[in-house]
C-alpha cells in the first residue's frame, strides 16, 4: 500500500524529488490542522469559506494510530471534517470541498515525504559474481601461467582467497544502498563472505576442492517510481573481517570466520586475504601474502579487547557495475606485477641462511608495500589507497 502511496505522490508532485517535497510541504502548510478553526490555515488558503465555518472542529472520537495506513487516516480526516459542519449551509460544504480534498491529498503526501526512502522502496535479492583470472585467462590451480612480474616469468598458483564485507550498491546521484549477505551456513555468516577460487589442485594444497565466486544477498531500499526503477552504477565493499569479529574465539563464530586455515594463532586474529604461488622454473620458491591486521594491542585470548593500528581493510570501489549484467574480474597476476619473478626478488629476506618471500603484513617492509599497493593499501599505515589494480568491472 505504501508503495502505491509513493507512486501516487509522485504521480500528483512529479519524479524530482526535492521540488516534489517543496510542493508537498506547502501544500500541507496551507491547510488547516484538524482541530483549529478551518480559515487559519498558514496562508489561509481556504479564505472562501464563510465565517460560519470557523467554529472549531471537535476531535474525532477515536485518533489514528500512527501505524494506520493511508487510506484509514484520509478517510478519517474526510469523515470528521464533514461531519464537523452539520450546520454549515450548503455553500460553505461546497467551498469546504476544495480544501478537504488538498487535505486528504497532502496526508497521502506527506507519508510518502517521511517514507520517501522507506515505504516506496523495496528491497531485491541480488547475486554479484566474482571471476579470477590471471591478465585474460581463468585462474586454475595446477596451470603454469608465463607472462608473469616485471620481467616476464613463468608460474603457478598456491592459493587465492579472501573476505569480503559491508558491500554496498551505489545509484548515479552517490547514494549508498547497503547488501546484506544471506547466511548460508558455510560460504557466508555473520555479514561476511569468503570467496575462495582455488580447488586444493596441482599446488594448492592448503585449500579445499570447493569453490565460491558469488556473493548473495539482499540490497537495501531498491528505489523503484511507478514501473521504473533506479538503477546501480558502482559498487563499494571491503576486505577483510569487521574489527568487532577479527579477534574473537573462533570456535564462537559462524562459517566462514571458524576457518583456521585462515587464521594467526598470535592474538586469535583473521587472515583477510592470501594470494600465493611457485616461481622460478627449475629452482622454484614460494612468493605470496597474508593481509591481516597488525600493530595489535590487547589479548584476545584472555578476553582483553584488541586494537590494531593498520587495519588492513582496503575499500575496493568500482564504477561502472550493473548488479543485472556486470560481474567482478580479480586477477591473481597482477598482484606480483611489480617484481621481479625469475629468481627471488631482492626485496625477499634472508632467514637463517634462507631465502624467505612471505609477506605476513609485518615485514619484509619493501616486499610487503610492493604486494600491499596492487590492493590499494598502503603498508605503512593500513590505509585505503587509489590505484588498487586487482579489481574490474566486466
Amino acid at each position: 500500500m505504501l508503495e502505491n502511496c509513493h507512486d501516487q505522490y509522485h504521480g500528483t508532485w512529479g519524479e524530482d524529488h526535492e521540488i516534489a517535497e517543496a510542493m508537498c510541504a506547502a501544500a500541507a502548510a496551507a491547510l488547516p490542522s484538524v482541530g483549529m478553526p478551518a480559515t487559519r490555515g498558514n496562508r489561509s488558503s481556504v479564505a472562501n469559506i464563510t465565517a460560519s465555518s470557523a467554529a472549531p472542529w471537535p476531535a474525532p472520537a477515536t485518533a489514528p494510530s500512527a501505524a494506520a495506513p493511508a487510506s484509514d487516516l484520509v478517510s478519517i480526516v474526510a469523515r470528521h471534517s464533514v461531519a464537523a459542519t452539520p450546520t454549515h449551509n450548503i455553500d460553505t460544504l461546497h467551498a469546504m470541498q476544495h480544501p478537504l480534498r488538498l487535505l486528504a491529498l497532502s496526508t497521502l503526501a506527506l507519508l510518502a515525504c517521511e517514507d520517501d526512502h522507506g515505504g516506496g522502496f523495496v528491497d531485491e535479492p541480488v547475486e554479484i559474481a566474482f571471476e579470477a583470472r590471471v591478465a585474460e585467462l581463468p585462474f586454475a590451480c595446477g596451470q603454469n601461467y608465463t607472462a608473469l612480474g616485471s620481467d616476464g616469468s613463468g608460474g603457478t598458483p598456491q592459493d587465492f582467497r579472501f573476505y569480503v564485507y559491508d558491500v554496498r550498491l551505489v545509484t548515479d546521484a552517490g547514494e549508498e544502498h547497503p547488501v546484506d549477505l544471506d547466511d548460508d551456513g558455510v560460504h557466508q555468516g555473520g555479514g561476511v563472505a569468503l570467496l575462495d577460487f582455488e580447488d586444493g589442485s596441482g599446488a594448492c594444497t592448503n585449500g579445499t576442492a570447493e569453490t565460491y565466486t558469488t556473493l548473495k544477498g539482499t540490497v537495501r531500499a531498491q528505489p523503484r517510481h511507478g514501473d521504473g526503477e533506479a538503477g546501480y552504477s558502482e559498487i563499494r565493499f571491503r576486505i577483510g573481517v569487521p574489527e568487532e569479529q577479527n579477534h574473537a574465539d573462533l570456535t564462537t563464530l559462524p562459517a566462514p570466520l571458524n576457518d583456521t586455515t585462515l587464521s594467526w594463532s598470535w592474538n586469535a586474529g583473521h587472515i583477510f586475504f592470501s594470494a600465493w604461488g611457485v616461481f622460478g622454473g627449475a629452482a622454484p620458491f614460494d612468493l605470496g601474502v597474508h593481509v591481516g591486521s597488525t600493530g595489535c594491542e590487547g589479548d584476545a585470548t584472555a578476553g582483553a579487547v584488541v586494537s590494531c593500528s593498520n587495519a588492513n581493510r582496503p575499500e575496493i570501489a568500482l564504477a561502472g557495475f550493473d548488479h543485472d549484467t556486470s560481474k567482478i574480474v580479480v586477477d591473481w597476476g597482477a598482484l606480483f606485477a611489480d617484481l621481479k619473478l625469475a629468481t627471488p626478488p631482492d626485496l625477499c629476506e634472508v632467514v637463517d641462511g634462507e631465502t624467505s618471500c612471505a609477506c605476513h603484513s609485518f615485514d619484509p617492509g619493501p616486499l610487503c608495500t610492493t604486494l600491499f599497493t596492487p590492493l590499494g593499501l598502503d603498508w605503512s599505515n593500513g590505509k585505503t589507497i587509489a590505484g588498487q589494480s586487482l579489481f574490474r568491472v566486466q
